[in-house]
């Protein structure tokens, strides 16, 4: 029997995320803690153009994705799990 599986690349390294726990994927955007300046920490995943004509419901189909694996994930986080600083 044949299967066709669908597994996503991390954006960043590009390797193949191939168990769940192994990745994320981040439907929108994850953005910076001040609020003076929302520095877009991972993804540009938004449709753009003129927002008087787009529609709640038409922008939650065209909200891309972004696929990162959890060591990608984590060093976009400035996350250091190792200890050291």
């Amino acid at each position: 029997m044949i299967e066709i599986v669908k597994l996503y690349r991390c954006s960043a390294c590009e390797k193949v995320i191939q168990q769940p726990e192994n990745g994320i994927v981040i439907h929108g955007n994850i953005y910076t803690g001040t609020p003076d300046n929302k520095e877009i920490l991972v993804g540009n995943n938004f449709p753009t153009g003129d927002n008087t004509s787009i529609h709640m419901s038409s922008i939650i189909n065209r909200v891309e994705e972004t696929a990162l694996c959890i060591p990608c994930f984590l060093k976009v986080l400035k996350i250091n799990l190792s200890g050291s600083r």
